[in-house]
């Protein structure tokens, strides 16, 4: 086990080491929406440990708990999406799911070059949000940090489920819900990490009433005014300023449409150009998030 905030130039290489290998394991499971069970199995076969337990629904969205938690202490609730945009022929995309899966296989897919990730092909990995769900696994696996996560699904694309609130995706965190609603009574907060960008903080979803089309989605607060103040001084503090931004709809938004007392907000995690073949990953802010996220935990 390693401390949080490794310093210097030798330990920000480790760190950047430590969670590229992680984001290679699971992208190299292709997981479009609906089609997530095989990395679903994957992360609770692999990350599951004797600290850390880790449960599957039937749709196969994925519930970790520290081993000795007890549903009376409140921790922080971190939560991120294993599928990923269905690809769809014409729209930039030159492969089809098939063959993108085929090259997803290959060892040498994602390389670090100089610090940046590397892809050897011009096809979707699926950053949106496989960067995020590594992040949370790094914390699950090289901290000490104690929380709860939600691996979800279908977030992308409502395949087994009607979506909520006029979204096309949605099905997975809807699910959850229902099924678990312990795991959101007990959370101190959530943090779902699933933005593009590197420095937004969505701390409210939702459509305004003059061009709200769908009546069932208001534009809402995802969390109290106190709550995002301290998050952007804790990203000051932690070298990385965040700042408030716009986003359509996510699963943060579901989230506390269904627990109004919970403070919940979306962070970018680095990722640019999602659901094309020309994304990419700036893996420096993503770990510039990671430290907002540890700091956040110990503090908040």
């Amino acid at each position: 086990m390693t401390e949080s905030f490794e310093s210097g130039s030798e330990g920000h290489e480790k760190r950047k080491q430590d969670y590229f290998s992680i984001l290679c394991d699971i992208v190299r499971i292709d997981s479009p929406s609906g089609k997530e069970r095989a990395l679903s199995e994957h992360i609770c076969s692999c990350y599951s440990n004797g600290r850390w337990q880790s449960e599957r629904d039937g749709m196969g969205n994925i519930y970790f708990t520290p081993a000795d938690h007890t549903w009376d202490e409140r921790l922080p609730l971190l939560n991120a999406h294993i599928d990923t945009k269905p690809v769809f022929r014409g729209d930039r995309h030159s492969t089809t799911q098939e063959q993108q899966a085929e090259i997803l296989k290959n060892p040498d897919f994602l390389t670090l070059k100089d610090g940046n990730v590397v892809k050897s092909e011009i096809i979707q990995a699926g950053f949106d949000d496989k960067a995020g769900v590594a992040l949370i696994l790094y914390l699950m696996h090289h901290t000490d940090l104690r929380f709860r996560a939600l691996l979800t699904v279908e977030e992308e694309k409502a395949i087994t489920g009607k979506p909520a609130y006029g979204r096309t995706g949605g099905a997975g965190i809807e699910g959850a819900l229902k099924q678990y609603p312990a795991f959101f009574r007990s959370a101190r907060w959530a943090i779902t990490i699933d933005r593009q960008n590197g420095s937004d903080i969505i701390h409210e979803y939702g459509d305004d009433d003059d061009d709200r089309k769908n009546r069932d989605r208001p534009k809402i607060p995802l969390c109290s005014n106190h709550f995002v103040d301290l998050l952007e001084k804790i990203s000051i503090e932690a070298n990385h300023p965040m700042k408030r931004a716009e986003g359509q709809i996510g699963d943060a938004y579901n989230i506390r449409r269904a627990f109004p007392d919970l403070d919940v907000v979306n962070l970018s995690c680095g990722y640019y150009d999602d659901h094309h073949p020309e994304e990419r990953l700036k893996i420096d802010e993503t770990l510039s998030t990671m430290s907002v996220v540890e700091k956040c935990i110990l503090e908040m």
